[in-house]
């Protein structure tokens, strides 16, 4: 906006105010019949349909919805052969990730397992949690298979769910004013 505003200013400045609308105008103008000719690419390869492929989480109290953060941490266990394979995979997954909500995005490998490989990523809130398992589109679940393909055939993935635990009075995300302390 200030680069705009500069620009306008000084064009405004060399030739004159009148000038620098039509200046304008024909900039527009150009730009309109460049987006005739240059449209954008229509993907018709994924299906953003939702595809709701997750359970619901189990769990033993139900969070407030804007209680967060909460932090996703998923186990994958890989022959350590297919390793390269499938981390290629799983950090072509990040995109979809933070295309739901997740803020942070990270792989792990076990020093002491080898093949044992952990995704785990953050998201703001209980509720933001909830809305990617209903934003979760058929093309996410190709994605998924493609990962359970190239993992092992030794078990499923384990998911945990972990929400920030912030009791500490005044602690970030509690939705409540802090207490003061007895005096």
């Amino acid at each position: 906006m200030a680069g705009g505003s500069i620009l306008w200013g000084s064009i405004a400045a060399s030739t004159s105010v009148p000038t620098a609308p039509v200046l304008a105008a024909a900039g527009q103008a150009a730009a309109l019949m460049l987006a005739f000719r240059r449209r954008l690419p229509q993907e018709t390869a994924n299906d953003l349909a939702p595809s709701n492929p997750w359970a619901d989480p189990v769990v033993f109290v139900q969070p407030a919805d804007d209680r967060g953060p909460v932090l996703i941490h998923i186990e994958y266990l890989v022959e350590p052969a297919r390793l390269p394979d499938f981390i290629t995979a799983l950090r072509d997954f990040r995109s979809s990730r933070q295309r739901d909500g997740a803020i942070r995005w990270d792989v792990w490998e076990d020093v002491a397992e080898p093949g044992r490989i952990a995704e785990s990523f953050v998201v703001e809130s209980w509720v933001e949690n909830q809305r990617q398992h209903a934003c979760a589109t058929h093309a996410d679940q190709l994605d998924q298979q493609l990962l359970q393909a190239v993992q092992s055939a030794i078990g499923r993935p384990s998911c945990s769910i972990c929400r920030g635990r912030h009791d500490r009075p005044g602690a970030r995300g509690t939705g409540r004013p802090a207490a003061r302390p007895y005096s």
